[in-house]
């Protein structure tokens, strides 16, 4: 594991792409925030570039390839997630950074498969329902 991949020990995290202008946007009304995090990391990319075109600045952010979901801080508010074809464990890894930033509902979306889980800070310390 490499310095980029590598979870922070310190306990530290750096901002994901965009993060000032979500919490920008967010001081002024009621946010939903795009995250793009499907297994294809150019497409992550694209994705994001596509919808910032879309929908202005402040309406998404993605996981940047190489990167691990705990090593960044992530928005909070309600979250829609493309993880088309992500491993599982980065799923269950970027929705417990969620939480942890302060996400109130997050949506994460395998398009292919079409399954999509619902991720609720839960009271019992069981992120996920479905």
């Amino acid at each position: 594991m490499n310095a980029r991949t590598a979870v922070r020990l310190d306990g530290q995290t750096r901002a994901c792409p965009w993060l000032h202008e979500i919490e920008q946007r967010a001081k002024v009304r009621e946010y939903s925030v795009r995250i793009f995090a499907q297994a294809d990391s150019a497409a992550r990319w694209r994705s994001a570039r596509n919808w910032r075109r879309l929908a202005g600045p402040g309406t998404c952010t993605l996981l940047p390839p190489d990167e691990r979901p705990a090593a960044l801080r992530w928005p909070a508010g309600t979250v829609i997630a493309n993880v088309t074809r992500a491993a599982g464990d980065e799923i269950h890894e970027l929705a417990l950074a969620l939480i942890r930033d302060g996400c109130e509902l997050a949506f994460m979306t395998d398009l292919q498969s079409g399954i999509t889980h619902r991720v609720v800070p839960a009271k019992d310390g069981a992120p996920w329902q479905s």
